[in-house]
């Protein structure tokens, strides 16, 4: 059974699965946390339901909720990730809102970003509407940005006020449009019957 910690200074622990944690400074390695409040955290080989610090580490470990200034990610994974500052290798990054994401050879599901600069890596919706994403060797299936550097990348669709680079886009502007108008007209069709049936 997990145990309660309620801390005020710093706490280092190996092989020791805690309960809520708050601390100054945070490191687990090898264990388990139920909630961690603190200026630093680091963990390593473990995971935690949720961490609020300043800054965050995760090595091989991986986080329900991440909400911090600066967030560094190797091998590791979070859920929902809210950052100043996001650096991710081989990362798994379910949703993301940061103003700065770079991630190198990582999986990303969303991400709200002021900039993003994304290498090897793969990503489902990119949004970075008054800022620039940059794709490098990578492949995304949408991107909203204010402008787009792409080398050697993929993209399903591409919105943005310029693109530069070479872009492989899946779908070209006539393609883009009758994609929209076709998925607008399913998304009318299904909210008219949703709403006749109630």
């Amino acid at each position: 059974m997990a145990q309660q910690e309620e801390l005020s200074g710093d706490i280092s622990v190996k092989g020791k699965d805690l309960g809520d944690v708050t601390a100054n400074a945070v490191s687990i390695e090898r264990g388990n946390a139920k909630d961690i409040k603190g200026t630093s955290v680091e963990i390593t080989l473990g995971t935690a339901g949720s961490v609020q610090a300043e800054q965050v580490t995760l090595r091989q470990a991986s986080a329900q909720a991440v909400k911090a200034q600066d967030v560094i990610i190797r091998q590791g994974a979070a859920v929902r990730l809210e950052a100043e500052t996001v650096k991710a290798t081989q990362a798994a990054l379910v949703l993301t809102q940061a103003e700065h994401v770079t991630t190198v050879g990582g999986q990303i599901g969303g991400l709200w970003a002021g900039q993003a600069d994304l290498d090897q890596s793969a990503a489902g919706v990119v949004i970075a509407p008054r800022g620039t994403s940059r794709v490098e060797q990578s492949a995304v299936g949408a991107l909203l940005t204010g402008k787009a550097e792409v080398r050697n990348g993929v993209a399903g669709l591409i919105i943005a006020a310029k693109v530069e680079g070479d872009c492989q886009a899946l779908f070209g502007t006539r393609a883009a449009l009758a994609f929209g108008a076709a998925l607008g007209a399913v998304l009318g069709i299904v909210l008219r019957l949703t709403r006749r049936e109630q």
